[in-house]
């Protein structure tokens, strides 16, 4: 799915056009109401046979600006959403998102061999190793779209090395900042 953009390439997946798609647990409630027990979800494999597995997380957007009117609304919100038993598992049903929330809180629950219940899966088991690293799109905000997407296009398509991939990554991040 290289060659497709990010909004065509889910449909173009589930009609069986690529091997895998590359993407997130968001995408798991589609796939299963277009074909339930069809799809899968599977972290991306350690660089260490046998090493923890790692994945990128995007929990920095839960954020309430500062000069917010109601800010004590929106903190009682993302409270409910991640404490409530209830809500925390409409957020799986209905986005795919596993919530964060106490480390004591049970784990939401979907329907055996979904793929859905592999991104419940893989949550727990990326919790249980700290596997959890941030989202590298958010480093800057030109990173996603003019660095990583067309230094990966490039990888993948063998017309650049890991080793240029991540310094022309590194140097765009540094530029960026201004460094």
């Amino acid at each position: 799915m290289n060659d497709i953009d990010q909004t065509r390439a889910p449909a173009e997946f589930i009609k069986g056009n690529g091997v895998f798609f590359p993407s997130g647990n968001w995408q798991a409630p589609e796939l299963d109401k277009t074909g339930s027990g069809q799809f899968g979800f599977f972290l991306f494999p350690s660089d260490v046979a046998g090493g923890p597995p790692y994945a990128m997380t995007a929990a920095a957007n839960l954020g309430i600006p500062a000069k917010s009117p109601n800010a004590d609304v929106a903190a009682a919100f993302l409270d409910f959403v991640q404490t409530d038993q209830q809500a925390r598992q409409e957020t799986v049903t209905l986005g795919g998102l596993v919530p964060a929330g106490p480390s004591d809180a049970p784990a939401p629950t979907a329907p055996e061999g979904s793929a859905v219940a592999a991104t419940v899966s893989a949550f727990q088991e990326l919790l249980n190793s700290n596997g959890l690293v941030g989202f590298m799109a958010d480093a800057t905000a030109s990173m996603h779209v003019n660095s990583l997407i067309p230094q990966t296009q490039l990888l993948l398509a063998g017309k650049t090395t890991p080793e240029a991939f991540a310094a022309k990554v590194q140097s765009d991040y540094e530029r960026d900042l201004g460094r």
